[in-house]
């Protein structure tokens, strides 16, 4: 007798959730906000900051953090502050420059003189200018919470998360966690794949911080069985699909929380899809400095995406000498990542099919970076991820 499957059971990234769904997730679920929420309450204006926090006291009982959280938190509280701190520092020093830039037109022979311009009359203009942006400057500088002094978000959130937070893996899971970010990344599995190229030589832990926190999640979505509402301001392409301007979470994701908790559901939303499904009500103006930082997270985001890919752009076209010598040279200037993993693949199928060769050997012919062309020799030459971890440093 023929077995029946069903779609939905076993497609489950591919389904949506029902409202019941949703609100059964809402009353019951379990809510993570990643590092990035936390370090947002800096940037904030005190008004907002206080209202967030408001928020986040209603909703305490339901509240977890991965130990990984906390730890990127503590290690980046102080520069977040500190830096928002020093920028009328720089304000002030790119004034500076301005002008500099600006009467430096009239140092060169053609344009050393204006009929109607005088260079000294231009620059004492050009000082009252600076002298009434320098004032709102210091204006508004002096409206700025002295973190430094008095951490008020500290104290709320060590009060919050009071009895909350999870344990860390131990050393050996950690490095089982670095294992398979390596594979992971290589075959552009999410999460934080995105942060390879920014991250990479920067320390394990920083480099696969993401993964790290969402093992985190699955194990303790598994062990208490409760789903998971998550929230974070990274809109990078390893958390989220993008279409038309909407973010839905990324449906490996979705398969993998499905699967390894046993059928828990996860919703994942930025802090402003968070504030407004939470249903707390807050102020119009809170509302609109989050969407406003949210904005340039992502404009930053987008920036650094388009660096990376423009990086590996270049890369791959300044190893081809002609367009004919690689036959999807358009796709690997449109999709540089994808381009690159099908280029793997053809050569680790050709290598595979015609030498008896060891995963580390693989690497060197490959002449990529030596843990990730490594990870990917393992993952071409040995198959199932069961296999790999234990095949790692073995001849075939």
């Amino acid at each position: 007798m023929l077995k029946r499957y069903n779609m939905n059971k076993h497609y489950p990234e591919f389904k949506k959730y029902t409202a019941d769904e949703i609100n059964g997730v809402w009353e019951h679920g379990a809510i993570v906000l990643d590092t990035n929420i936390l370090l947002n309450l800096y940037r904030y204006s005190e008004a907002t900051r206080d209202e967030i926090l408001s928020v986040m006291e209603k909703l305490k009982d339901r509240l977890w953090m991965p130990y990984q959280v906390g730890l990127e938190y503590f290690n980046n509280r102080v520069n977040t502050f500190s830096s928002i701190a020093d920028m009328h520092n720089d304000f002030k020093k790119k004034l500076s420059e301005s002008k500099a830039n600006l009467l430096n037109v009239f140092n060169k022979p053609e344009t050393s003189r204006h009929p109607h311009i005088n260079r000294d009359g231009l620059g004492k203009v050009y000082d009252e200018a600076i002298k009434q942006v320098t004032e709102y400057i210091d204006k508004q500088t002096e409206k700025l919470h002295n973190y430094a002094h008095e951490d008020i978000v500290l104290h709320k959130l060590v009060a919050i998360y009071d009895g909350k937070v999870g344990e860390d893996f131990s050393t050996e899971d950690l490095f089982d966690i670095y294992e398979e970010g390596e594979i992971r990344y290589a075959g552009l599995l999410p999460p934080g794949f995105m942060d390879e190229k920014e991250k990479r030589g920067q320390g394990l832990r920083h480099l696969f911080g993401d993964l790290i926190v969402w093992k985190e999640i699955l194990n303790y979505s598994k062990n208490n069985g409760v789903d998971v509402i998550f929230v974070t301001e990274d809109t990078k392409d390893d958390w989220w699909h993008k279409k038309d301007g909407k973010l839905t979470p990324h449906r490996e994701l979705i398969r993998e929380f499905r699967k390894e908790t046993e059928g828990h559901k996860i919703l994942m939303y930025q802090q402003k899809g968070f504030i407004e499904a939470s249903k707390q009500n807050v102020n119009e103006t809170t509302t609109t400095e989050i969407e406003e930082v949210s904005k340039e997270d992502e404009r930053i985001s987008r920036e650094r995406t388009e660096q990376i890919l423009q990086g590996l752009r270049q890369s791959w076209t300044s190893q081809i000498p002609t367009v004919s010598a690689y036959p999807n040279y358009m796709k690997m200037l449109n999709n540089p990542l994808l381009a690159i993993l099908e280029e793997q693949n053809r050569k680790m199928e050709a290598i595979k099919n015609s030498l008896p060769i060891n995963a580390l050997d693989l690497a060197t012919l490959q002449g990529a970076s030596p843990a990730v062309a490594r990870a990917k020799a393992a993952f071409e030459a040995f198959g199932p991820a069961s296999e790999i971890i234990k095949k790692l440093t073995q001849d075939k």
